[in-house]
């Protein structure tokens, strides 16, 4: 693509418009796009965490050590990507700042632990410090460890192997992080001279006073807070009734020339997606060189773009056909018409054809017959309603032929229903190991629930969100 751009630069003519466009070309421009998104959301994502880390500890240590090891888990991460030979795509390209944001809060827990006990135990020891640090700490760090991780394990279920790479690479790097925090800085911090012990003030902070607040209407209006969260899970359990799945969400800005060469070459010749149709002979190949299904395509053609009448199609939302392929066009080239077909001149037909440069719609082997189907889709939905349509239609018309589609939109709707299935499927099942996970910690199933329960809203909140917002 980089090659065309350039020779489109230097020779297209001064007034002509030149577009271009297709799944190839969005591909492209998104895996770049992403690359030059983490180069520069890496160092915004570090730049806020150090400011966080400035701001609630106040010294160099406090912004350092959480750092260190937040990088040490990236680079043990990409070293471990590296090692498995596995290549980086658009999904695993989010790894480091999810690490950086995931990993870092676990090393800022350790590190508020710390300053606590050094403030009180004034006089104690370094190592003593430390080894009282991770005694207070290791347990409840090890439990959210333990629940982030199942909810990355979970992704392994999906059947997207992007997906899966996610959810095996942020359990890497997440575990790293967390053996991190609790091995390396404590011995670490072993080594440092203590920080001063901050004197205790009488006035809390102004958050310190914004969560006691908080904390005493919690306590007073209790019963109405729980009845408000109930409310918020049921209404976002309506909005999730409305979302729906869909590969070819709108990825670039309306005014860049991908889209606008998109929508260019969408209104004014034809749509961009493509569906092909696979034949194969039921009993044997040769029923694919027959003057039957010869007639069969033809008519199937028709039916496709409703040549006749208006049909079926004509009711999927968001669904032009502009052109079909086949090799009945070329076939009718060849002889001149249609009328009276015999299965010996399909045969003569095929066997010419390459002669005369005619594309290949026979695989060379005679086992496989494709039919190509260019057309216009606002989304994966209409090709997936498509392809039901044209179920019957092929039992129908070419009733002695079995059909498979392929192509990049089939591939597309079907990764989109793979997502939602497996998203699903990934949430249940994090849902009830974190479950298992939480009433194992407070030997109680009723206290698992409600550890729970805050999950489930913020789930139901996001995808009722997505659903309410359409």
């Amino acid at each position: 693509q980089e090659t065309l751009q350039r020779i489109l630069k230097a020779h297209s003519p001064a007034k002509t418009q030149v577009s271009y466009s297709g799944q190839a070309r969005t591909e492209y421009l998104s895996a770049k796009t992403i690359v030059s998104d983490i180069a520069r959301i890496l160092p915004w994502s570090l730049g806020l965490i150090i400011l966080t880390l400035a701001l609630t500890f106040r010294s160099v240590r406090g912004v350092l050590i959480p750092v260190v090891v937040v990088m040490f888990g990236i680079v043990w991460t990409f070293g471990f990507i590296g090692l498995t030979g596995i290549q980086l795509n658009m999904v695993t390209m989010v790894l480091a700042p999810l690490l950086i944001s995931v990993g870092s809060a676990y090393i800022i827990h350790f590190m508020n632990q710390y300053y606590h006990e050094v403030n009180e135990n004034p006089g104690m020891g370094t190592d003593l410090i430390s080894r009282n640090t991770i005694e207070k700490i290791a347990i409840p760090m090890v439990v959210t460890a333990l629940t982030t991780l199942a909810g990355f394990a979970a992704l392994s279920t999906s059947p997207i192997p992007a997906v899966k790479e996610v959810g095996l690479f942020a359990c890497f790097g997440i575990a790293a992080i967390i053996l991190l925090s609790l091995s390396f800085v404590p011995a670490l911090l072993t080594y440092l001279p203590l920080p001063k012990a901050k004197q205790v003030t009488a006035k809390p902070g102004i958050i310190d006073q914004f969560l006691t607040t908080i904390g005493n209407l919690v306590g007073k209006y209790s019963v109405k807070f729980i009845f408000f969260w109930v409310a918020v899970t049921v209404v976002a359990f309506v909005g999730m009734m409305n979302v729906t799945v869909n590969s070819q969400a709108k990825n670039f800005a309306e005014d860049s020339s991908i889209e606008m060469d998109l929508a260019f070459i969408q209104s004014s010749l034809a749509g961009t997606t493509t569906l092909r149709l696979v034949f194969s002979g039921k009993d044997a190949p040769e029923q694919l060189q027959t003057a039957q299904a010869m007639y069969g395509l033809q008519n199937l053609k028709q039916w496709l773009l409703q040549a006749e009448e208006e049909n079926l199609l004509s009711q999927i939302e968001g669904l032009r056909v502009d052109k079909v392929y086949s090799a009945v066009e070329y076939l009718d080239l060849y002889r001149n018409g249609m009328d009276a077909l015999k299965d010996e001149e399909v045969v003569s037909f095929f066997e010419e054809s390459e002669k005369q440069g005619f594309p290949r719609f026979l695989s060379p082997d005679g086992d496989l017959l494709q039919m190509n189907i260019r057309m216009k889709t606002d989304g994966t939905s209409a090709l997936l309603e498509l392809r039901e349509a044209l179920d019957p239609q092929v039992m129908r018309l070419l009733p002695e032929l079995a059909v498979q589609y392929t192509g990049s939109g089939v591939l597309s709707s079907e990764s989109a229903d793979n997502i939602a299935t497996g998203q699903i499927q990934s949430l249940l099942t994090a849902l009830g190991i974190i479950f298992v996970l939480l009433s194992a910690m407070f030997l109680s199933f009723r206290m698992g629930l409600i550890a729970l329960y805050p999950n489930v809203v913020a789930i139901a909140a996001f995808f009722g969100t997505l659903g309410w917002l359409d």
